[in-house]
């Protein structure tokens, strides 16, 4: 009987991140989402840190979105998000037999979101009135 492979956080995280470009070939569960936990812990980091100039901006007394810097971040997250993941989520999917091309799935409705949560987040950061906007 082999003894049960052990996955080290450090050594599956650098081993996803040379791979980055690679869409062929398989990822293990524990491989993918050791991965996904390190790219997730990034993403949360990166989150915080694009927020603070526009918490800056909204503690000053400005608009947040008047200088597009929220817009800005949420697109350079999204495009850092879809190439640390591409790779990774397609390995995955040929692992469990499937093809590659069902890792572009959820892009059509997040093409469709991104806009309208634009919007709600300008309205949210407008100054308070008894009108709705038109």
């Amino acid at each position: 009987m082999t003894p049960p492979v052990r996955y080290e956080f450090g050594v599956t995280v650098r081993r996803a991140l040379r791979k980055l470009r690679v869409f062929s070939g398989r990822d293990t569960r524990p491989q993918f989402w050791l991965y996904m936990a390190a790219v997730h812990g990034g993403m949360q980091v990166s989150t915080l840190l694009f927020s603070i100039p526009s918490a800056v901006s909204l503690a000053l007394g400005h608009d947040p979105f008047a200088n597009g810097v929220m817009l800005a971040s949420m697109v350079v997250m999204l495009a850092a998000f879809s190439a640390f993941v591409a790779a990774a989520i397609t390995r995955r999917l040929h692992d469990t037999g499937r093809r590659g091309a069902w890792g572009l799935l959820p892009l059509p409705p997040l093409a469709v979101q991104l806009p309208g949560m634009w919007q709600i987040m300008r309205l949210n950061g407008s100054p308070a009135t008894d009108e709705l906007p038109t």
